[in-house]
């Protein structure tokens, strides 16, 4: 079984989205603890993310989980 979804998210910086991309992964592999958790950058994509002074990025990354029996 494969299940896809959407989340939108903001960061400030590399290293808050580095986090906050952690805890998703993290939250989505405690919830589904038999699959595996693959996350991609929809839009922007990670080549076009660029970190402004005195502004957010908005960013809407896809969540894909696979159960480990589908691979």
């Amino acid at each position: 079984m494969m299940t896809t979804m959407t989340t939108i998210t903001f960061a400030n910086n590399q290293k808050e989205l580095d986090r906050k991309i952690e805890q998703i992964t993290q939250d989505h592999e405690r919830l589904n603890p038999e699959s595996t958790v693959e996350l991609s950058f929809l839009n922007p994509k990670l080549e076009e993310i660029h970190f402004l002074p005195h502004h957010t990025t908005q960013l809407l990354i896809g969540i894909r989980i696979v159960a480990n029996d589908d691979k």
